[in-house]
């Protein structure tokens, strides 16, 4: 499952009931005012209803602390289910939950994102595939948190020769060498009809060098 899609569907659900933060570890159990006191403590006026309070926000707590036990939970699969039954806490259940998945969408950005980098469409290849499959990574890594791939350095790699041909009455170029821009910068898919009626998309822009 897609880790960053589903940690923005918790936050964002129990964030609509204002209860954030549980999951944050901010809004934590209540105290018991009397704990630790011998029976000759006296209690001021403020301590004492400190004390009466107690019981109703103790329960208050405990109660939205389940509903956001069952907002995380109830879409897990029983594997993960029984991993973190016996966390006390939703911030406990929530931090199990995000060791086990950070790092490995980290790992699932930087795949895809090499994979976007090395993609060149093969001599007499077929262009409207390569330019589909292109965007088909493009939106992955758009789901996944495109930001995460920009802090990544990409290696460079070897490629076939790549040649580019230009019409110098149009306004606008295109390349399928990502490689090849100096100032690549991705943007929402845009689609693009042939001549042909064949349509493909165009997923960033950016200045090439032209030698």
């Amino acid at each position: 499952s897609n880790w960053l899609y589903y940690k923005a569907q918790v936050e964002w659900a129990i964030s609509s009931k204002g209860l954030i933060g549980h999951l944050t570890g901010l809004d934590v159990k209540p105290e018991d005012p009397s704990a630790g006191k011998d029976s000759s403590w006296k209690p001021t006026a403020m301590e004492q209803k400190l004390v009466n309070e107690y019981p109703e926000k103790l329960q208050q707590w405990a109660k939205d602390d389940r509903y956001v036990k069952q907002v995380i939970t109830v879409s897990l699969p029983e594997s993960l289910f029984l991993r973190v039954l016996k966390e006390e806490t939703v911030k406990s259940v929530w931090g199990v939950l995000t060791d086990l998945f950070q790092n490995r969408s980290h790992i699932i950005v930087i795949d895809l994102g090499r994979k976007l980098h090395e993609s060149h469409c093969a001599e007499k290849g077929d262009v409207h595939a390569h330019f589909d499959k292109m965007c088909a990574l493009h939106e992955q890594l758009a789901t996944l948190g495109q930001k995460a791939l920009e802090k990544q350095p990409l290696q460079p790699v070897h490629q076939p020769a790549q040649t580019i041909l230009f019409n110098s009455g149009a306004s606008h170029h295109m390349s399928s060498y990502h490689s090849k821009f100096l100032d690549y910068k991705p943007i929402i898919p845009k689609p693009i009809t042939t001549a042909d009626n064949h349509t493909f998309h165009a997923i960033g822009k950016g200045d090439l060098a032209i030698s």
